[in-house]
């Protein structure tokens, strides 16, 4: 911020986060970077999902670029799934149709909440958010936990924790190494990469 203020700021930062990104933005201390015509392959989705650029966009203007991206992914231990002879779950029915099994031998599965209810919601062709757009710019949004979809599915994941007795947290890399946790749904980039160096022996 010193460095803005004094005009000698760099050209290009990279590591931001989207919050400071639209800090910047909102006191014009940042380009829009929808005035440069030879990026506008970055922002037309051609490289990346252009869902990414809403959290760094403000009235229409695109104020930066992500520098990741990544999406949450289900790990699963075949090998201790066989020796159960359970198949791979395919829906969430599935999962939870399992879940008897592996509790009976003192196993999880590991979800995190926030991540499930988000995906839930999206797989039931909704979102978390009701945007605004103020003559067809988008303007800001606020959160649609309110609304009746939301509601039901926020019980339901509530009920994962309470009926079937999913953990609050766990550690998925040692957990999922000895086999006590071996189905867990997280982040794809930190854990597979956490689990390519860690555990080895099950790669």
């Amino acid at each position: 911020m010193p460095s803005v203020l004094a005009g000698a700021g760099p050209d290009v930062y990279i590591g931001l986060d989207s919050a400071s990104t639209i800090n910047y933005a909102i006191r014009g201390a940042v380009a829009s970077l929808n005035q440069f015509d030879d990026i506008g392959n970055y922002l037309d989705g051609t490289y990346f999902n252009e869902a990414a650029l809403v959290p760094i966009t403000l009235y229409g203007e695109v104020y930066g670029l992500p520098e990741t991206m990544s999406f949450s992914m289900m790990f699963i231990r075949e090998d201790v799934l066989a020796t159960m002879k359970l198949d791979v779950p395919e829906t969430w029915d599935d999962l939870l149709a399992i879940n008897t099994t592996l509790v009976a031998n003192n196993m999880q599965i590991g979800l995190i909440y926030t991540d499930v209810i988000n995906q839930m919601i999206y797989q039931a062709g909704d979102s978390i958010w009701k945007y605004e757009d103020v003559g067809g710019i988008y303007a800001g949004s606020q959160i649609a936990y309110g609304e009746d979809l939301q509601l039901e599915i926020f019980t339901k994941v509530a009920r994962l924790y309470t009926d079937y007795s999913f953990p609050l947290t766990f550690d998925s890399s040692n957990r999922f190494r000895t086999g006590e946790l071996p189905i867990f749904i997280c982040d794809y980039v930190g854990s597979y990469n956490q689990l390519t160096v860690f555990a080895t022996e099950i790669k």
